[in-house]
């Protein structure tokens, strides 16, 4: 099974879920997260509003910092998402999209993500992050840190999917750590 086919089928199994709450609600974000072999994968799907305070592409120098500062934060992913020390896990790659702000900016090469989807005066930020760990099948929990690093956040829904079977789960600053149950023999 691919990656893509890993992350796709973890969005088919939580669907309902996911088609339950609003596709853009400030202080809301989605994590995604498929276990397959060694490779950890994660999409988080949220508002730019829940990282930057705005969404827009940027204005002013101080945005321009703003989205220098999430940026730098998010491709060091290990700083925000953080999977128990035993399973060893290393970030592998980080890829980011916005129908707000330009692939280069994010630090991608390709073209402008479209914005069809999205409410005007919205806009969402992608970023799918990718991990190899030594020894997934100690993988038993996932630290969140995105309620420290970024003060839009309120709620972080997570949908995950491996040998431990389905979770879901909601993370908040007071509970920011999604924990996988051992399968049953």
């Amino acid at each position: 099974m691919s990656r893509l086919f890993g992350l796709l089928l973890c969005g088919a199994l939580f669907a309902a879920p996911a088609l339950a709450a609003p596709a853009h609600e400030h202080g809301v974000a989605t994590l995604d997260v498929s276990l397959e072999g060694h490779a950890l994968d994660i999409a988080l799907d949220s508002p730019l509003d829940n990282l930057l305070g705005f969404e827009h592409a940027p204005t002013t120098e101080v945005q321009r910092t703003q989205v220098v500062a999430m940026v730098r934060r998010l491709r060091d992913a290990g700083a925000v998402l953080q999977p128990n020390s035993g399973a060893r896990c290393t970030l592998a790659d980080v890829h980011m999209a916005s129908s707000a702000l330009p692939p280069a900016m994010l630090g991608e090469a390709g073209a402008q993500v479209s914005a069809n989807h999205e409410p005007p005066g919205h806009a969402d930020l992608a970023a799918d992050f990718h991990f190899d760990c030594v020894h997934p099948e100690a993988l038993r929990e996932l630290r969140v840190g995105f309620f420290e690093a970024f003060s839009g956040f309120r709620l972080i829904r997570v949908q995950a999917v491996g040998p431990h079977g389905q979770s879901y789960a909601e993370l908040t600053a007071s509970a920011p750590v999604f924990e996988w149950k051992p399968a049953h023999d």
